[in-house]
């Protein structure tokens, strides 16, 4: 049996991501995707630093970026080469720890939530514990 708790934060780290790309694309026209961050940086486009205009702050990083919403919830993905957003259990942990709320949730237990979360298809194991989110068109 997987820890509820976990999977909670897991459901809540896709909807964060959800929001924080939603403001990102909209604050900046040139982003269709987050992906697209990255060369956008690399040509001097776009900061590695800033904020967006509904104030979610982010950092470009190698091949992903870390952002923060309003509230202080730190999301972090990687791109793979088609421009998935892929996430590991680590991140999730900094992204629980960003709630400041307190509970101490296993690295374990969060993988294990992201795997029943695969069974449910609600994410993909694209490689060995890394996810993305199954996008519903």
């Amino acid at each position: 049996m997987v820890n509820v708790s976990a999977r909670e934060y897991v459901l809540d780290f896709v909807s964060a991501l959800t929001s924080v790309r939603q403001s990102m694309v909209t604050s900046y026209p040139a982003l269709r995707t987050l992906s697209d961050m990255i060369p956008l940086v690399r040509r001097g486009g776009m900061d590695r630093r800033g904020i967006s205009r509904d104030g979610v702050g982010y950092a470009v990083h190698g091949i992903g970026c870390r952002m923060a919403d309003q509230r202080g919830r730190e999301v972090d993905v990687d791109f793979l080469p088609d421009g998935s957003e892929v996430f590991d259990d680590w991140r999730v942990i900094r992204f629980i720890e960003s709630l400041d709320d307190g509970l101490d949730i296993s690295r374990e237990d969060v993988l294990s939530s992201c795997r029943e979360l695969v069974r449910g298809g609600v994410l993909r194991e694209v490689r060995t514990g890394w996810f993305s989110a199954v996008v519903l068109r």
